[in-house]
C-alpha cells in the first residue's frame, strides 16, 4: 500500500475553545458499547486533560444499556464532543473506531477506549512528545487495572522515551508476546486512515493485526512517560469459546504473513511467530478437551 505523510506541522498548544470556527488540533477517537458505569470515569479523566483542545468522537455501538443517552447527555453540554449511533451492533470494537478516526478533522487521532481512563497530563505529554521527537507515532505507559481497579502489571516496564524506534523494531517487542502497550496511542491521521483502506475483515480482534500494520507504515515512533488505564477484561482468550477463539486463530495467521512479508520466512520473527502460534493452539485445544471431558463427567 503506497503512503506518504503531509508535511508536519508546528503546532502550538493553545487554550480551548468551545466554538468550532477552527478545527481542534487533536482528536480523541473512543468506540463504546454497554460501556456504563466506565464510560462516565472515561469522560471524566477526559474533561480533567490540562491541556483541553480537544475534540472527542464517540461512536456508540448499539448499546442497551444507557451508554448512549448518557454521552448524548453530555454532548449537549459540551460541543467538543461529538456522539454517532450505529443501529446494529457490529460485534467488535474495529468499525466504530473506524468510523470515528474517519470523521475526524484534525491531523492527529488519539485512540481510548470507553472503559480506560488517562492521567490528567496525558494529552500534554502525547502531543508534547509527537512535537519534540517529530514522531508519527507515540505510545504511553500502560497500566493493566483489574475489575477492582487495581494496577496489575504495566508494559513498557523500562522507559523507553530517550529515542525514536523504527517500525521493525518496535513490531518486534510485541512477538511472540507484548512488551509494550498500544492502547492510547496518539497517530498521525494518514497511518490509520492507510490501515483502515488496507483492513476489511473485521475478526473479533482485528487490531492485534492493524496495530502492528500502523507500526510498520513508519520509521518514527516514540514512547511517552504518561498513563494509561487499561481495564483488563474479565475472561481470557482461552477460557472464552467459539468465535473469540477462531477469530484469534485467524488473525495469528494474518500476523504471521505480515511478518513474513516485513521480515522474511527464516527471520527470527517469523520463528517467534510459529512458535506464539503453536502455543495459542495447544491452549485452545487444551481448553477443548478439559470441557468436553467436564461434560462426559456430568454426565455420569
Amino acid at each position: 500500500v503506497s503512503f506518504t505523510l503531509p508535511p508536519r506541522q508546528s503546532d502550538n498548544i493553545k487554550p480551548a475553545t468551545h466554538e468550532r470556527k477552527h478545527p481542534p488540533m487533536l482528536t480523541i477517537v473512543t468506540p463504546a458499547y454497554n460501556a456504563m458505569p466506565y464510560i462516565k470515569a472515561c469522560h471524566d479523566s477526559i474533561r480533567s486533560q490540562t491541556y483541553s483542545a480537544w475534540r472527542w468522537i464517540v461512536v456508540d455501538d448499539a448499546s442497551t444499556d444507557g451508554t448512549a443517552e448518557y454521552l448524548d447527555s453530555i454532548a449537549e453540554t459540551d460541543n467538543r464532543i461529538t456522539v454517532s449511533h450505529r443501529t446494529e451492533n457490529s460485534g467488535n470494537a474495529k468499525l466504530p473506531r473506524d468510523t470515528g478516526v474517519t470523521m475526524a478533522e484534525t491531523e492527529r487521532v488519539m485512540l481510548i477506549d470507553a472503559d480506560d481512563t488517562i492521567s490528567p497530563d496525558y494529552v500534554a505529554t502525547m502531543m508534547e512528545t509527537m512535537d519534540r521527537m517529530e514522531s508519527d507515532i507515540v505510545y504511553p505507559r500502560m497500566h493493566f487495572m483489574d475489575q477492582q481497579g487495581r494496577v496489575r502489571g504495566t508494559l513498557p516496564d523500562i522507559h523507553l522515551d530517550n529515542r525514536l524506534y523504527t517500525g521493525k523494531e518496535t513490531v518486534m517487542m510485541t512477538i511472540p508476546s507484548w512488551h509494550i502497550g498500544c492502547n492510547g496511542g496518539l497517530y498521525r491521521k494518514p497511518i490509520l486512515q492507510t490501515v483502515i483502506k488496507s483492513s476489511r475483515q473485521c475478526l473479533m480482534n482485528t487490531d492485534e493485526v492493524d496495530e502492528r500494520r500502523c507500526m510498520l507504515l513508519t520509521d518514527r515512533i516514540a514512547f511517552a512517560r504518561t498513563s494509561y488505564f487499561y481495564r483488563c477484561p474479565p475472561t481470557s482468550i482461552t477460557s472464552s469459546k467459539g468465535r473469540k477463539q477462531l477469530d484469534t486463530l485467524r488473525t495469528d495467521r494474518q500476523l504471521h504473513r505480515l511478518i513474513i512479508s516485513h521480515y522474511g520466512i527464516m527471520s527470527r520473527a517469523s520463528m517467534l511467530m510459529t512458535i506464539h502460534r503453536i502455543a495459542t493452539l495447544k491452549a485452545i485445544i487444551g481448553m477443548a478437551v478439559r470441557t468436553w471431558k467436564e461434560r462426559g463427567d456430568r454426565k455420569k
